[in-house]
């Protein structure tokens, strides 16, 4: 991610350095002022993640982030799945402000509609073990903008960092026999940090009408502080209520956890949530942003 922010910024030189020594073909009507966008497009994962049974997504689960395979000689085949939870649909609004036709500054924010990862852990008997993983997230994207200042088709490149402010949403299904768990958990809390770049380009249909096409790198891990059951049935059967506190309710911190697969750490208190791992999740992106 590093390595093409600095390409775009390197293009971003070459570009401003061909424009001052050759003759200008189009009109500069760019002015200093306000701007407002509209934009939506969908992020691809640019990296991915892996995580063990040691880092359960939010609850403590039997089953890692995992698919898996009973083969006819009763042995499990494993593939591990990865998981980003910033790719999927976005769409957002950008306020900013054009000191000069060259020289802005901007503040973007988008709400994300994640994609879900899943996997699944069947056996030859039928029973199987589902989850799935998926994110939405308010981001708040500053950035810095240097543009041609071109009236009709007008190139641009920006540079800044990301607030973002999520949820992340675990679902599961296990069958046993004639038994179907069903849990769903949510895990919140936190702040993510990260930087975001972007190149683009702009089609000047009025004075005050644009359209625009982007491509933008974003670079973003989340780590959620907490985590709780919100559903758990078993056969249609609500047990959610029965459940004690540190059974629902999770607190994830870097030290003296407890974590029941493994052991260690002190015994949890019922009375109160279960301080667990702290988790965090790839962000990491490329999109394709349309709008006006």
């Amino acid at each position: 991610m590093k390595k093409v922010i600095l390409c775009l910024v390197v293009a971003a030189t070459v570009l401003f350095a061909q424009q001052a020594n050759a003759q200008e073909t189009q009109a500069s009507s760019a002015k200093k002022g306000f701007y407002f966008k509209i934009n939506g497009g969908y992020n691809f994962a640019a990296s991915n993640s892996q995580h063990s049974t040691g880092e359960a997504p939010i609850a403590i689960f039997p089953y890692p982030f995992y698919n898996g395979t009973e083969n006819l000689a009763g042995d499990m085949e494993w593939e591990v799945v990865d998981v980003n939870l910033g790719k999927g649909f976005n769409f957002g609004e950008t306020v900013g402000y054009m000191f000069n036709s060259r020289f802005g500054a901007e503040l973007e924010v988008d709400y994300t509609l994640g994609a879900k990862t899943e996997t699944k852990v069947k056996a030859l008997n039928g029973d199987y073990f589902k989850q799935s993983l998926t994110s939405n997230m308010v981001q708040f994207k500053p950035a810095f903008v240097l543009s041609a200042g071109y009236s009709k088709l007008n190139p641009y490149v920006k540079l800044g960092g990301i607030v973002g402010l999520g949820k992340i949403k675990q679902e599961v299904q296990n069958k046993s026999g004639i038994d179907l768990n069903e849990v769903e958990a949510e895990a919140k809390g936190g702040v993510a940090f990260g930087y975001h770049a972007g190149i683009g380009i702009s089609y000047g249909i009025t004075s005050n009408l644009s359209l625009f096409g982007e491509v933008n790198m974003n670079s973003l891990s989340y780590t959620p502080t907490e985590g709780k059951l919100t559903k758990y049935t078993v056969n249609g059967v609500d047990q959610l209520p029965a459940l004690p506190i540190y059974a629902k309710e999770y607190e994830y911190t870097d030290d003296n956890v407890y974590v029941p697969l493994f052991g260690g750490g002190p015994a949890p208190d019922p009375t109160k949530p279960l301080r667990s791992p702290k988790t965090s999740y790839n962000y990491n992106t490329i999109g394709i942003n349309i709008g006006v």
